[in-house]
């Protein structure tokens, strides 16, 4: 996977906060909000990213999941 880099030699997050993602959680799709890009901080500089996932009604699930896990929505 290739990343556009920046002025400082940094790979640029592929996913903004606010942009809709969805990934696999267990048997089922779900859709979400990235709400933060946290790094290069899993294991071998996985990008990391905070996902808010709504479940019934007013309650919101967060995660944290690697950005190979994600496609837009």
């Amino acid at each position: 996977m290739g990343y556009a880099s920046t002025t400082h030699g940094l790979p640029r997050p592929r996913f903004q906060p606010g942009r809709q993602v969805q990934f696999r959680l267990a048997n089922q799709v779900v859709r979400g909000t990235v709400t933060e890009y946290r790094g290069p901080l899993a294991v071998g500089g996985r990008h990391l990213y905070r996902v808010e996932v709504p479940f019934s009604g007013k309650y919101v699930q967060v995660y944290e999941i690697p950005e190979d896990e994600l496609k837009p929505a």
